[in-house]
């Protein structure tokens, strides 16, 4: 970008610098974004480790009654027991913690790079 005028010295374009800075806010932007993505991230990865525990309490006795089994139209201990909660024998929220997993692994990683 540099450029050596007729005296010897050095000149920069006149956009070298404002691009430079434009990139800097770019990285920096892009930097915050990932942030914000692997925070919701974890608060997912959370919530389904949640889940879990109440699948396996629920499962376990019969009995549990879990804080999100308001009713019984609206009873999360009734859809753990129903045929819905599994997928090839594995519980739905075991799947999320996995996806959440590798999603914020990913995000990380982004992360990592636009540093």
């Amino acid at each position: 970008m540099n450029e050596r005028s007729r005296t010897g010295r050095r000149t920069t374009k006149p956009g070298a610098a404002t691009a430079r800075r434009q990139a800097s806010a770019i990285d920096a932007g892009t930097g915050r974004l990932w942030t914000a993505v692997l925070v919701v991230l974890v608060i997912g990865l959370a919530l389904s480790g949640e889940l879990v525990r109440l699948h396996f309490a629920a499962a376990s006795n019969p009995a549990h009654h879990s804080y999100c089994s308001v009713n019984e139209t609206v009873s999360c201990d009734a859809v753990t027991r129903s045929k819905y909660a599994l997928v090839f024998g594995v519980p739905l929220a075991i799947w999320g913690v996995f996806g959440y997993t590798a999603m914020a692994l990913t995000a990380a990683l982004g992360l990592r790079w636009t540093r």
